[in-house]
C-alpha cells in the first residue's frame, strides 16, 4: 500500500514498478481539498466516507455529499480513497501522516544541496534515532515499549466508565459500548 497526498507521479510510479503496489490516496489531503472546493462540513463528509467501516457507512457518508461533491469523489475508484475496500491491509492508517512527520524530521537533509553530505546525514540520523528508540525500550521494566503502556493506559482510563458491551453483528466485528450513565 502505497499512501501519497494524491501525487499522481508518485502513485504511477509505485503501479509501474511494483507488480503488486496499490495507491491509497491520504484521507486527509483529499478531505481538505474538499473542503476547499465545496465548502464547510465538506471535508468530514469525506473523511467519515474514507473511514467507514461497513457498506452501510459508506453508503450514509456518500447520500450525506452533494451531487457534484459525489461527483468529484467518484472520479477515482472506491478502492484508492476507502479503508472498507483493504480489510486487513491499512491496518487502521489512511494518512500520510508518518510519511508527513518522517519528512519533517529530516528537514535539514531534505534541504541540504550536497547529496553526499545529505545521504551521510539521513543515515547518522536514522542510526540516532534507532539508538535512542532502542534505549528506551531496553530501559523498560514492561513486556511492551512505553509508548504502547502509555496507550493502553490510556484505553483502560476510559474503559473504566464503561459499562456493558453487546454485539451487534459478530461476523462483521459491530459491538455497542453502554456508557455506565446510560
Amino acid at each position: 500500500m502505497h499512501i501519497s497526498d494524491a501525487d499522481k507521479g508518485a502513485a504511477a510510479a509505485y503501479e509501474a514498478c511494483l507488480e503488486f503496489a496499490q495507491t491509497f490516496i491520504c484521507s486527509q489531503h483529499r478531505g481538505e481539498t474538499c473542503g476547499g472546493k465545496f465548502g464547510k462540513g465538506s471535508k468530514d463528509f469525506y473523511v467519515k466516507f474514507a473511514s467507514a467501516r461497513t457498506p452501510a457507512q459508506l453508503r450514509k457518508a456518500k447520500r450525506r455529499m452533494m451531487a457534484h461533491m459525489v461527483k468529484y469523489v467518484e472520479k477515482l475508484s472506491e478502492a484508492m480513497q476507502c479503508k472498507l475496500s483493504h480489510p486487513g491491509k491499512l491496518h487502521g492508517i489512511n494518512t500520510s501522516n508518518q510519511a508527513e512527520s518522517e519528512n519533517n524530521a529530516v528537514m535539514e537533509v531534505r534541504e541540504c544541496k550536497d547529496v553526499f553530505y545529505a545521504l551521510q546525514r539521513f543515515i547518522e540520523y536514522s542510526q540516532e534515532k534507532h539508538v535512542e528508540h532502542a534505549a528506551k525500550a531496553v530501559a523498560t521494566l514492561t513486556r511492551a515499549t512505553p509508548v504502547v503502556m502509555l496507550y493502553l493506559a490510556e484505553i483502560q482510563a476510559n474503559a473504566v466508565a464503561l459499562s456493558r458491551f453487546a454485539w451487534i453483528n459478530e461476523d462483521t466485528r459491530e459491538g455497542r459500548v453502554y456508557p455506565r450513565a446510560g
